[in-house]
């Protein structure tokens, strides 16, 4: 969990409904270093000071290697630690963060397509530069029967 990273933790009390709880990176440090291990052991220090080791149903993070051991050793020693308390023995305990994976997504897709969208910014701003070559790109689109829309370079 990087810093600026958000888990969420889900929390129940017997007596009250589920309510989430979190666990921001923001709002505790850590020494180094920041491996899955030594994160595990800081949330899990944090889950028993709340109280709430034996009442966890999932844990949500992004897609870091450390978090993957982080979410493993944790699991292991909430299941030992709890005589096996996690429902489904934890097997939904990992829950992957779906804003970090489509962020994932999007930043991939900005790597193919930004190199066409800046072509096409380069070529706006070159028929731009001269009304001649705006009058000339005006009767290509008439030509070929397209539509005459402003072009607007962001």
């Amino acid at each position: 969990m990087a810093k600026g990273k958000t888990s969420s933790l889900q929390k129940t009390e017997e007596s009250k409904p589920k309510k989430a709880r979190n666990l921001s990176s923001d709002v505790w440090r850590m020494e180094p270093p920041h491996s899955g291990s030594q994160m595990s052991k800081k949330v899990y220090d944090c889950l028993k000071e709340w109280g709430i080791d034996d009442k966890i149903f999932s844990i949500t993070l992004d897609n870091a290697s450390t978090n993957d051991t982080l979410q493993d050793l944790l699991k292991d020693r909430l299941l030992m630690q709890n005589n096996f308390s996690l429902v489904y023995n934890g097997e939904f305990f990992h829950v992957r963060c779906c804003v970090h994976i489509l962020n994932l997504i999007v930043q991939e897709d900005l790597k193919v397509t930004s190199s066409a969208l800046n072509k096409m910014r380069e070529s706006i701003r070159y028929v731009k530069a001269s009304e001649a070559k705006m009058n000339l790109l005006k009767q290509c689109v008439q030509q070929v029967g397209g539509i005459d829309t402003s072009m607007a370079c962001d």
